[in-house]
C-alpha cells in the first residue's frame, strides 16, 4: 500500500514507477541500477541474466538510494504500476534486524544439524575485474563457529581464491547457503569448490560452482 500522510501528501520516502506487465497487487519486485548510471531496471523476482525486465526509469533519487547500498520494498499497487519505500537502513542491517529478531532461533537450530547431501550445484556472481578460470577451486569464508557466522555474516558466504583474495560473495540461493553452512558446522565435512560454467556480462560475471565433499 501506499505510504501517505494525514494530510494526503505523498510520502518524500515513497517512489510509483510503471511496469509494462500487469502483477498481482501486493507483488513484490527487484531493482537493479544500470553502473555509471540513474537508470534503474525494474525486475520479476525469480529471474536472472537480464531475462524478467519489466520496466526501466532514469530516477536520480533512487538510483542514489541504491548506489549508497540502502534497503527498499517495492511492490505492485496499482495496473502496472510499483511503490517503491526508501528505507534509511542498509541491506545487510535489515537482513541483521529480521534475522536476529524474528529468524535466529530457528535458523540457528536449522543449521546446528547436519545435512545429507553429497554436491550443491550453486551460483555466484564475480565481478568482472577479478581474473577467474573454469576449473579453478575458490575457497569459501567461515567464522568460527554458526553462532559468530551468523552474527556477522548472516545467511551469506564470501569466497576467495587461491591467492586469498575474494572473489565473490553469495547472497542469493539461500537454501544452498543453509546447506553449505550445515555442511561446514553441522557435518564437519571437508569439501572444495570448482568454477564450472562462466557467464560475462559485462557488468558483472555469472559462474556455476560445483561444491562437492572430499
Amino acid at each position: 500500500m501506499g505510504l501517505f500522510n494525514i494530510f494526503g501528501k505523498k510520502n518524500t520516502n515513497s517512489i510509483e514507477l510503471k511496469i509494462d506487465k500487469k502483477l498481482p497487487i501486493g507483488t513484490s519486485v527487484n531493482l537493479w541500477l544500470k553502473p555509471d548510471t540513474n537508470i534503474v531496471h525494474i525486475y520479476e523476482f525469480g529471474y536472472l541474466s537480464g531475462d524478467g525486465l519489466i520496466g526501466q526509469h532514469e530516477n536520480k533519487k533512487l538510483a542514489t538510494h541504491l548506489r549508497n547500498e540502502k534497503a527498499f520494498e517495492a511492490e505492485v499497487v496499482a495496473d502496472k504500476k510499483i511503490e517503491i519505500k526508501l528505507l534509511e537502513k542498509s541491506k545487510e542491517e535489515m537482513l541483521n534486524d529480521n534475522y536476529l529478531k524474528n529468524e535466529y532461533p530457528k535458523l540457528l537450530d536449522e543449521l546446528s544439524k547436519p545435512v545429507r547431501v553429497k554436491k550443491i550445484q550453486a551460483r555466484l556472481y564475480i565481478d568482472n575485474q577479478i581474473k577467474i578460470e573454469k576449473g579453478e577451486l575458490i575457497y569459501p569464508v567461515f567464522s568460527q563457529n554458526i553462532v559468530d557466522h551468523l552474527k556477522e555474516r548472516i545467511l551469506k558466504l564470501e569466497f576467495k581464491n587461491g591467492e586469498g583474495k575474494i572473489v565473490g560473495i553469495k547472497e542469493n540461493e539461500p537454501n544452498k547457503i543453509r546447506q553449505i553452512l550445515r555442511l561446514h558446522f553441522a557435518n564437519k565435512a571437508e569439501f572444495q569448490c570448482k568454477i564450472q560454467n562462466l557467464k560475462d556480462y559485462g557488468n558483472g560475471i555469472e559462474s556455476e560452482v560445483l561444491i562437492e565433499i572430499n
